[in-house]
């Protein structure tokens, strides 16, 4: 399911509407009206004149400048094991989303948009019944993504007037996803009551990364420190861009099995570092990052509806140097 706009449809009635306005009649006049014709013109331009002169000798009206962009409002979320703190209500638009994490596992946090008339209950029986899948009334609108306990991250999202469901999906070494474990909450979006305000933009990105089915387009080296990440799913599955550190001779394989059904116990070998949460196809989402140098890897845990395998199981994975 897509969010879809009708400005290209305006635009179109729009310029429809200008060329028949241009339209006129190729015909030439009579020559015995020809002397009516010159007189009118005559008289058309003495009022043309005096217009011009008119005009002339009035003050020019000071055009209203273009609103600068300003940068997105922050909403801040606290994330905790397993809970989220943070405001119930939010109006639209382009939105900063910190996520601080003060619990003892990894965090994010999912925007999940609901259909008008579904519920969070509708989304949590769509998921038991089949996990692998987004329901079709669901439209993921990303989110900050690898929050480690003690650090924040954030992500831009462009919030729609609507219902939400907040969500964590990351599992616990049990293997229970959290949002089982009481880690989902929901949020209202409402339209801003203001008008003519400034549109918010978020930081122009200096990198970007596009996610497919089923790989990362990205450099494959990157110089140390902080950056803004425009990250654009180019593919036909909603998918998630998780950046992590990986500890000096591990491997990716080796960061994602730690969280497979076997995983060895004890922490990954690696930590995460930012990222953006699920989102559907065609769009993009940015955050902010920082980078010091050793070795890391891009991954997509997103499953397949198909065949039930994860995202990187399938190749969806990217390793890159920080220098």
């Amino acid at each position: 399911m897509r969010i879809k706009s009708g400005w290209f449809g305006i635009a179109v009635i729009c310029l429809g509407m200008g060329l028949a306005a241009c339209g006129g009649q190729d015909a030439e006049a009579p020559d015995d009206t020809a002397a009516v014709v010159d007189e009118a013109a005559d008289d058309a331009a003495a009022d043309d004149a005096t217009t011009d002169d008119a005009e002339a000798a009035a003050p020019e009206e000071a055009m209203p400048a273009e609103a600068e962009p300003v940068a997105p409002p922050i909403a801040s979320f606290v994330a905790t094991d397993y809970a989220f703190e943070g405001p119930a209500d939010l109006p639209a638009g382009l939105t900063e989303i910190r996520l601080a994490n003060k619990g003892e596992e990894i965090h994010h946090l999912q925007f999940a948009l609901l259909d008008e008339g579904k519920t969070a209950e509708d989304l949590g029986a769509a998921m038991g019944e089949n996990p692998e899948a987004v329901p079709d009334f669901v439209t993921l609108l990303g989110g900050p993504n690898g929050a480690m306990p003690g650090e924040t991250v954030n992500a831009y999202v462009d919030l729609v007037p609507g219902d939400y469901v907040l969500m964590c999906t990351v599992p616990s070494p049990d293997g229970v996803v959290h949002a089982e474990k009481g880690m989902m909450s929901t949020l209202s979006v409402a339209a801003p009551e203001g008008e003519g305000e400034a549109a918010a933009a978020a930081p122009e990105a200096d990198l970007t990364v596009t996610g497919s089915d089923f790989a990362f387009d990205a450099p494959e080296t990157i110089a140390a420190g902080a950056h803004t990440i425009n990250f654009v799913n180019a593919g036909q599955q909603d998918h998630e861009i998780v950046v992590v550190k990986l500890d000096e001779g591990a491997t990716i394989e080796d960061f994602a099995a730690a969280f497979g059904p076997d995983a060895p116990p004890g922490p990954p070998p690696g930590r995460t570092v930012s990222g953006t949460v699920g989102i559907t196809p065609g769009s993009n989402q940015s955050f902010d990052t920082s980078f010091e140098s050793g070795s890391y890897a891009l991954i997509c845990f997103f499953p397949d509806p198909a065949s039930g395998a994860p995202h990187f199981a399938l190749g969806m994975t990217h390793p890159f140097t920080v220098e």
